[in-house]
């Protein structure tokens, strides 16, 4: 099967179920299809990059797959790993819980002209019956605020955010504000100073 807009082979994804909460995805890459998201990777990464020698963008398309190789692999693959999932998963209507995993692939040894395979492991959304829920007894709990709760959250919302100011030389003291002092102590014990 060919995709009818750039008229590449579409991905090969087979789904099976193997617990209830548990998924597997075998995924197989057409090479044409690899080869050409490695094509558009390379040329996208060469109009920005810039090597010693060459202004970027001027690089020359073999120094940048010799030096990008490995890192262009690994993007690409990753991002035909989340595209094919994803679409799997939609066609198949799975209730997939998290990002695959993956178990097995020929991704190391893949070379050019060969397909692209993996297989991948999801987790699911297990599938939930509820029986007998109505006419079960609810416990319902006293909800009433008391004053002293609201003080408690305000005090709590509040003291991060005060902050001591220095106040002019004349101001008198009173409650709410803090006044420093030093005190000297004669501390004795049977004569004997502590200090």
């Amino acid at each position: 099967m060919t995709n009818s807009m750039n008229f590449l082979p579409v991905p090969e994804v087979k789904y099976q179920k193997k617990s209830a909460i548990l998924g597997e995805f075998q995924v197989s890459v057409h090479s044409s299809l690899m080869s050409a998201r490695l094509n558009e990777a390379y040329t996208s990464l060469q109009k920005r990059v810039a090597l010693p020698g060459f202004r970027a963008g001027k690089v020359p398309m073999e120094l940048v797959r010799k030096k990008y190789k490995e890192d262009v692999l690994q993007d690409v693959f990753q991002k035909l790993v989340n595209e094919t999932y994803r679409k799997g998963a939609s066609e198949h209507k799975v209730p997939v819980a998290a990002d695959p995993y993956i178990t097995k692939t020929n991704f190391n040894e893949w070379q050019d002209g060969k397909n692209l395979e993996y297989t991948a492991e999801v987790d699911l959304i297990p599938e939930v019956t509820v029986k007998k829920y109505k006419g079960l007894p609810v416990n319902k709990k006293d909800s009433k605020i008391k004053d002293e709760d609201v003080e408690i959250v305000l005090k709590n919302l509040l003291d991060p955010k005060a902050e001591l100011v220095n106040l002019d030389a004349g101001t008198k003291f009173k409650d709410g504000r803090f006044k420093p002092c030093a005190y000297i102590m004669d501390l004795k014990n049977n004569g004997k100073k502590f200090y």
